[in-house]
């Protein structure tokens, strides 16, 4: 009976986690006069309904959660040092602690969630999870578009889309060929984490779209998707996404060269890849020559802002100010007689980890991220390391995979389909 009740939550509210996994549903859990946004609380329906899968498949089985040492002993006890020496410091040094605690909290909700995912890899497998994934981000290219062509947001809070305008202050706007247009948040934080979830999404549907022609298979589904999250990638004019899709490209030259050598590649599908190829690299090209025509703010606030992180990991190397502490240090390292300050979040995942966790919380992360995905590497699909080069590309020159909730979900979705292939998997490298 027990056990008929927790397959229940889980049949019930993982398929409804799935299709709103990116919607940035949320309440404010206080500390709402933080002084930043980045430091406010909230709890956010993805974590809701996370907490509730881990509370229905105690139902099925009481100790799923030491079971997770199975995974890798040494993945899992890096990572649980990681926490403490993260816990310790908010308490030692932290000055806003609540957004401490909170990053902490939220950090390991969304580790366990990758852990789960590895527990429920023959229940439920990678194909079916990402199918409905894409199905729920469907409506959110959609919105996306709309906004695009309205310029404002269209009103859907319920699904955590933002009220705004394009001349609302601080949204993103892409000034093209003379014309200013509203770039597209749907219900993410920003167009960048919107571009950054569409290329990663296109990762996993060209390999598809590739494997199933060369098995003969029908290729609607794939190639609808592939259309879907490439256009996805492109109306973000998010040159990071643009760039991880197009790097992460590389891991499919391979099957290219073998689709080719079978002919198996149609007219229609030589002009989409040709036409990827031609728009992506003119719009690479377009916001390089603006970089340097017009010494871009952006690429020199992203800089400074690193500069801020390297003077903070000087002062506090071992340990670092804590997690969402950083941001709190820009106004006293930031050089304003270069740029007047930016205040955000330091704009590289690696400087912004030392600077938070220090070496020794760095460290944990890295010997964790080794047993994960490193000694595993050789057994993952192309797609998940296709997927993995684009994160990194990201992660250089962006904040949000690990400061924002889609970003958090998007890094440790990657992370719990990678611990799904290990010596012992039916499934290999050239399958799905």
């Amino acid at each position: 009976m027990v056990r008929t009740f927790g397959n229940t939550i889980i049949k019930t509210i993982f398929p409804i986690l799935l299709v709103v996994f990116f919607w940035q549903t949320r309440i404010s859990l206080g500390n709402g006069d933080a002084l930043y946004d980045y430091l406010i609380p909230f709890a956010y329906l993805s974590s809701i309904l996370m907490v509730v899968l881990f509370i229905g498949h105690t139902f099925i089985d009481h100790s799923w959660i030491q079971k997770s040492w199975k995974i890798s002993p040494y993945m899992v006890a890096a990572a649980v040092g990681y926490f403490v020496v993260v816990g310790w410091v908010i308490l030692d040094r932290g000055i806003d602690t609540i957004a401490g605690w909170y990053w902490l909290i939220n950090f390991i909700i969304i580790c366990r969630f990758s852990l789960w995912m590895w527990h429920v890899r023959e229940k439920y497998p990678t194909p079916y999870i990402m199918s409905v994934l894409s199905a729920g981000l469907i409506p959110l290219v959609g919105i996306g578009l709309l906004e695009i062509i309205l310029g404002k947001s269209i009103g859907l809070q319920f699904m955590g889309e933002w009220q705004f305008s394009m001349h609302s202050l601080g949204v993103s706007t892409a000034h093209i060929f003379g014309m200013d247009f509203l770039r597209p948040y749907a219900t993410f934080p920003h167009p960048n984490v919107f571009g950054g979830v569409m290329a990663v999404f296109s990762l996993y549907w060209i390999y598809q779209w590739l494997q199933k022609r060369l098995r003969d298979e029908s290729i609607n589904t794939a190639l609808f998707f592939v259309a879907l999250f490439i256009g996805g990638t492109i109306i973000s004019w998010s040159l990071t996404a643009i760039l991880a899709l197009m790097i992460g490209l590389i891991y499919y030259i391979p099957l290219l060269k073998k689709l080719g050598t079978q002919n198996k590649l149609t007219k229609t599908e030589y002009a989409l890849g040709t036409l990827v190829i031609l728009v992506g690299g003119s719009l690479i090209a377009y916001y390089v020559m603006q970089l340097f025509i017009s010494d871009s703010i952006s690429f020199l606030r992203r800089w400074y802002l690193n500069d801020v992180g390297i003077s903070i990991i000087r002062k506090y190397p071992f340990l670092g100010v804590g997690v969402s502490q950083s941001i709190l240090y820009v106004s006293e390292y930031w050089n304003n007689a270069k740029l007047p300050q930016f205040t955000q979040p330091i704009h590289n995942v690696w400087i912004l980890l030392c600077a938070e966790s220090g070496i020794v919380g760095m460290g944990l992360l890295l010997i964790s991220g080794y047993f994960a995905i490193l000694r595993r590497w050789k057994y993952l699909p192309l797609y998940i390391k296709a997927m993995w080069l684009a994160l990194v590309v990201i992660s250089l020159s962006d904040h949000y995979l690990i400061t924002l909730q889609s970003g958090l979900l998007l890094l440790f979705l990657t992370v719990g389909l990678s611990l799904r292939y290990d010596e012992h998997s039916e499934t290999t490298s050239d399958h799905f």
